[in-house]
């Protein structure tokens, strides 16, 4: 998303962003002056804001999307895409959002779009691993093109923290218009990997056979999102090696860490390191009700059971 303002701070979802990445041999020895280099442990399991719970993918994803609110550099919440936010009462927010926002092909960003966001995430069928943090959400109203409602069933604080998850264009994540995007970004690519997954669904189709023709000869693709379901490229086999009439081969390992053991586990030793030092303080165990992640992976605390997936597994085996 563009945003018009001092900083210049840039929203890019573009779908080759969020699902895709593309490589190709350049002729120049080094990086041109624009390039931003970074090198990580290991890749994001998600990109997409209404999925990302791990902490590549949280990092990297609050680099590429814009959310109505964000923390400062002191961790209080400021308006980012809200122009100004209001709380008339404990359990209502009024957002009115800036004029000048658009998403990276110039749609101006509505309070559709918000709205969007979030009901996606609250979708039982989308299986958002957030969905149980937006739990005291109510409704949302559009109030008009900038300016939309939240209401809370009930008086809770920590949901302000919900205010910062990343906001996609209605309708367009995972339809057909990302479809065509990366068909006309594939034909300009040598080599492709693709990476999502929907945890117990069929991976969303993100490159087509249509896609793959307009390849060249010699292309690779490595769908890495393939199960017994499907995968990411309409012609990929699981655990199988294609190659297509015109020159393109295609790969689909299921268990691609298998291959590469020392490794794998490297990168796993170095997850698990990060994913427990995020709980430490100076030194100490510090467990922060409204960050993102602790609240994803919390199962139980100061004796109750506040994972809301579990809460209701045990509640309905109880009522049973």
């Amino acid at each position: 998303m563009l945003i018009n303002r001092r900083s210049n701070f840039s929203y890019f979802p573009l779908a080759v962003s969020l699902f895709l990445i593309g490589c190709r041999s350049s002729p120049e020895s080094e990086p041109r002056s624009n390039y931003l280099v970074v090198g990580i442990e290991s890749n994001p399991l998600q990109l997409d804001p209404r999925y990302s719970t791990d902490a590549n993918g949280v990092r990297i994803g609050g680099l590429i999307y814009n959310s109505l609110l964000r923390a400062d550099e002191h961790m209080r919440l400021q308006p980012e895409l809200a122009e100004r936010w209001t709380a008339p009462d404990d359990r209502t927010y009024l957002f009115d959002l800036r004029g000048d926002a658009k998403f990276h092909d110039g749609k101006p960003l509505t309070a559709e779009d918000v709205r969007y966001t979030y009901e996606s995430i609250l979708n039982p069928k989308s299986l958002s691993p957030k969905r149980g943090m937006l739990k005291p959400l109510d409704g949302i109203d559009v109030l008009g093109p900038h300016r939309v409602r939240f209401r809370l069933s009930a008086p809770h604080a920590p949901f302000l923290e919900q205010f910062t998850i990343g906001i996609v264009p209605d309708r367009v994540i995972g339809g057909r218009k990302v479809r065509d995007a990366l068909a006309e970004n594939a034909a300009r690519q040598d080599v492709i990997i693709t990476t999502a997954q929907v945890p117990g669904r069929r991976p969303p189709l993100l490159v087509t056979a249509d896609a793959v023709k307009g390849m060249k000869p010699g292309s690779v693709i490595v769908d890495m999102a393939a199960n017994a379901l499907g995968g990411n490229v309409e012609l990929s086999k699981a655990d199988e090696r294609v190659m297509t009439d015109n020159g393109v081969t295609i790969l689909a390992p299921t268990n691609m860490p298998a291959t590469m053991p020392a490794g794998a586990s490297q990168f796993y030793a170095r997850n698990v390191s990060t994913f427990l030092l995020h709980f430490l303080k100076d030194g100490a165990l510090n467990i922060d009700p409204n960050d993102e992640i602790t609240t994803a992976t919390l199962i139980t605390h100061d004796g109750a059971v506040v994972q809301a997936a579990t809460k209701a597994l045990l509640d309905k085996g109880a009522a049973s």
